[in-house]
């Protein structure tokens, strides 16, 4: 018998490690995308065997109808796309699919911050080992904010969507601030590094977005954490804080090579902070032509919108923009039922409510739609992740009622 359960407990460790490893995998390298999200979702079809209803829920159906209203319209009114992309078919699904069976065999609401910060490593490993070897050949400064990507010759990507692949990281600051018993000190350090890492990073490409996210979300957890960090944290974020100032100033009167990258977009009247980076003025018109074009408009009229959801509607039209926002909502639905039912881990509620804040700040802010396919996969695959710990947390408490007559 006991011999019976400890293979049992050896297959379920093994069966969660190859789930997590299929997840996380997804995302490591912008090549194969295909490739990589068939395995996935027939890996996370085969170790769910009768599960398998489990894996697919309100949010994937409402991503799975978008994704096909949005398509057909963009195709045939030639608002958007000219032929299919199967990459941004496939690997929204496969990162749905892979995250339900992850969170699934997650034993431990404590977990997934490890899970998550697995992902974001993936998610940013080479985003994150061009711009250092951008920096060690060319300097920090460089010779342009777009960088050549490892592993593609001479391509290039700009800043603004290599700054996507650091959303998850340093949306995971606010984990700094959660309780000991919940970070071990070797987590908090590696966390803290990777951090670290990708604030410069963002330095280098000159990402206004993805100096804002760590500091929001040190705030967050500092503030879903309050009374439990501990004094030492608290003094330590609020030094930060208060030199914040004192430093952007210094940055701002120097001649660096970092506020090269800053003042030509701050003392700008289109492009500064003020105009959110001249996205007001595109939001505003992108407004207007959505009222007036139910089927969409043409990317000539406005140029990209810098919105998810304006964006959606540019080559969507009005029901891909509803079905969007309708899955955004619920989302936002999920997040905040998974933080109620799981609010005695704060690591848990921190790590949710940070990231779920960096995906929808980068969503406000760029245009997803065109070339942040791994970015709004991992955010498809992070909502089923957080979905499954509702759905595991029902599980045990009817476990236990039963076991209770």
């Amino acid at each position: 018998m006991k011999l019976h359960a400890v293979t049992n407990h050896g297959m379920s460790i093994g069966k969660y490690s190859i789930s997590l490893l299929l997840f996380a995998g997804l995302f490591f390298g912008n090549v194969f995308t295909v490739a990589k999200a068939i395995l996935a979702l027939v890996g996370a079809v085969s170790l769910n065997g009768r599960r398998i209803g489990k894996l697919v829920d309100r949010n994937a159906v409402l991503w799975l109808l978008f994704i096909g209203a949005y398509s057909i319209n963009s195709y045939v009114t030639g608002f958007g796309i000219e032929s299919v992309n199967l990459q941004f078919l496939v690997l929204p699904v496969a990162a749905i699919f892979a995250g339900r069976a992850v969170g699934l065999r997650c034993k431990s609401d404590k977990q997934y911050l490890s899970i998550l910060f697995l992902v974001a490593v993936s998610l940013s490993f080479f985003t994150l080992l061009s711009i250092f070897l951008s920096i060690y050949e060319q300097g920090f400064a460089g010779l342009s904010r777009n960088i050549k990507i490892v592993g593609l010759g001479d391509t290039e990507a700009s800043a603004t969507i290599l700054g996507g692949y650091l959303v998850i990281l340093v949306s995971l600051a606010g984990a700094l601030f959660c309780p000991n018993d919940d970070v071990s000190a070797l987590k908090r350090i590696l966390l803290f590094c990777a951090v670290g890492i990708s604030v410069v990073a963002a330095l280098r490409l000159g990402s206004r977005t993805h100096l804002i996210l760590p500091l929001l979300s040190m705030l967050i957890g500092s503030t879903l954490n309050r009374g439990r960090e501990g004094r030492m944290r608290n003094a330590v974020f609020v030094v930060l804080l208060a030199m914040l100032p004192f430093a952007v100033n210094e940055v701002v009167q120097s001649d660096s090579m970092i506020a090269s990258y800053f003042m030509d977009r701050l003392n700008d009247d289109t492009y500064s902070a003020a105009t959110a980076g001249g996205r007001i003025e595109r939001w505003s018109n992108a407004t207007v032509l959505m009222l007036q074009n139910p089927q969409g408009w043409s990317l000539a009229l406005n140029g990209y919108s810098h919105n998810f959801w304006l964006d959606a509607a540019r080559s969507g039209g009005w029901l891909a923009f509803v079905l969007l926002c309708l899955h955004t909502l619920s989302g936002i639905h999920t997040c905040k039922k998974a933080i109620e039912r799981n609010c005695s881990c704060p690591v848990f509620v921190t790590s949710t409510a940070c990231v779920v804040t960096g995906f929808l700040l980068l969503f406000a802010l760029e245009p997803i739609l065109d070339g942040f396919t791994y970015i709004i996969s991992a955010y498809c695959g992070f909502l089923s992740l957080v979905a499954s710990a509702t759905v595991r947390r029902s599980s045990i408490k009817l476990a236990h009622r039963v076991m209770a007559r």
